[in-house]
């Protein structure tokens, strides 16, 4: 009952909605662009007046040219993700029967899936149709999300497992189009997450839920460097432009003054360091002193970061960066002398 709540309490429900359904966008475009190299017919709806009972039906028609789309106006209807899904699937496994795979549209598509053989995989088969059912799901049903702990594990292991071979598929394609997966420290988000171990099931012992605590805490830093990653964009790496002032010039510059200022006004300000995402001198060490009423009133250090060139943010109870090798030093309960807590 207690993790329901802690689940429930922190769940960002915005961005949980937005997440599954960014996701199901991005695969049904991915795979509709695999459809259109193939026919540009294949990803649009079948007039209902004529409607094909499967696939094999479609491409014959496709290929005696007498498919007709559903239109409203001029514009014709493309196919919903389900129907999507149904179409590729049953293309592969035509490629595979011998009365079917000699057909005009299915020896093209043979060819152009030699580039996406990863897909075939049953497991990324069924994670498709399930990022497809839960969209349905919280779209018409619109009260049902997955837990925390169910979308790190939707997530990092069963959507990053295909996008990393997408990316492995696009690399030498789309030059540096995969930027934001990779911090300008060299820390590869997606590996990363790959290398992370987590469980949809309950654990049970004390060990397995020290170990599920400490892997749920990492891949919780490692969101938060691919949220602060997002912002630096091709022309803000290379100090051209800022990310969202287009006119501005010298943004690695302008997080290096922001910070100094923080750090010379603010009293709250330790030390400015390097940020272990974007690595520019633009993260300042904050601390905050306070009575802690559970202790006997002891004096108790809030620590907390931020980088003011990335935003990247972090605070002092969600451990370390270095603990999970992301970051070269601590950051946390340092001994600072050069700065007063209190002028």
């Amino acid at each position: 009952m207690n993790r329901r709540i802690l689940e429930s309490q922190f769940l960002d429900a915005e961005n949980t909605v937005l997440s599954i359904i960014s996701c199901e966008r991005f695969f049904e475009l991915y795979i509709k662009n695999i459809l259109r190299q193939t026919n540009s017919k294949l990803v649009y709806e079948e007039d209902r007046k004529t409607r094909s009972k499967n696939t094999w039906q479609v491409i014959n028609k496709i290929q005696s040219h007498t498919f007709t789309t559903r239109k409203a106006g001029r514009k014709s209807y493309t196919i919903p993700f389900r129907e999507t899904l149904k179409r590729f699937y049953e293309l592969i496994r035509y490629t595979k029967l011998q009365d079917k795979k000699s057909h005009p549209i299915i020896r093209k598509f043979s060819k152009i899936l030699i580039d996406y053989q990863f897909l075939e995989e049953q497991e990324h088969k069924s994670t498709l149709e399930f990022i497809n059912w839960y969209r349905d799901r919280i779209l018409h049903n619109g009260n049902s999300l997955p837990s925390m702990r169910l979308l790190d594990y939707i997530i990092a292991k069963r959507i990053v497992p295909i996008v990393d071979a997408i990316r492995a598929q696009t690399k030498t394609e789309y030059g540096d189009w995969w930027y934001f997966l990779e911090t300008m420290t060299k820390i590869d988000i997606l590996q990363s997450l790959l290398s992370a171990t987590i469980l949809h099931r309950n654990t049970k012992s004390k060990k397995q839920i020290d170990s599920s605590v400490m892997n749920l805490l990492y891949i919780g830093h490692l969101k938060e460097l691919g949220r602060a990653n997002l912002n630096m964009n091709w022309l803000m790496q290379r100090n051209l432009r800022a990310t969202f002032e287009y006119n501005y010039q010298d943004p690695l510059g302008r997080g290096k003054r922001f910070a100094n200022i923080e750090k010379e006004k603010n009293d709250l300000a330790m030390e400015v360091t390097s940020c272990p995402c974007c690595g520019n001198h633009s993260l300042v060490i904050y601390r905050q002193q306070i009575n802690d009423i559970f202790n006997n009133g002891e004096q108790l250090n809030i620590d907390w970061v931020k980088c003011y060139t990335c935003d990247y943010h972090l605070r002092y109870n969600t451990g370390e960066p270095a603990y999970f090798n992301l970051y070269k030093q601590n950051l946390f309960n340092l001994e600072f002398n050069s700065t007063p807590l209190n002028k």
